[in-house]
């Protein structure tokens, strides 16, 4: 299988290059940093023209995981009182446009049989009382994934909500 992995050079993104490969998948990877994939694009998920040029590129894939996420740590414990509704509209940005971009880019590259995969979190189904921004965010790739699979069908759209998973967030 050939199958794109967005967020390939952090944690959980690195981790899923790392075990495609393991099992025989040519791993395409997009990042703004380097990966271990087959082959990588350094591609900001906000920057269009790169993942449509990495698109046509790579040509037919089997499946596009959209595991890449907003990466700033001082949104983590800011409190409502402190929180402004740029905090929120940088993180929607980088995890819902980013996520929405990727697949519009992939979208004339996918088979009829490809399966898409976004990223969300519990926080995003539950809420929390720290990261508002992400957990705003996350709830919004699931409403996109639902979204997706209605449009897309036969093309699989589906979101996975992660709980907590060992990386530098949670360290």
């Amino acid at each position: 299988m050939k199958i794109v992995v967005t967020g390939a050079s952090g944690g959980i993104g690195d981790a899923l290059v790392k075990l495609a490969k393991r099992r025989g998948d040519y791993v395409v990877g997009i990042s703004r940093g380097n990966s271990e994939a087959n082959v990588h694009y350094s591609c900001d998920v906000l920057n269009i023209a790169c993942l449509e040029k990495a698109a046509a590129d790579v040509r037919e894939v089997d499946g596009v995981a959209v595991v890449h996420g907003h990466g700033e740590a001082s949104l983590w414990t800011k409190g409502v009182k402190v929180l402004t509704g740029e905090d929120f509209l940088e993180v929607f940005r980088v995890d819902v446009v980013g996520s929405f971009n990727v697949v519009k880019a992939f979208l004339p590259a996918l088979k009829p049989t490809a399966s898409i995969v976004l990223v969300s979190s519990t926080p995003g189904l539950l809420g929390d009382r720290y990261g508002i921004p992400y957990a705003v965010a996350k709830g919004a790739v699931i409403a996109l994934a639902r979204s997706l699979a209605k449009t897309l069908a036969p093309i699989r759209v589906n979101a996975v909500a992660f709980g907590p998973i060992e990386t530098k967030w949670t360290s």
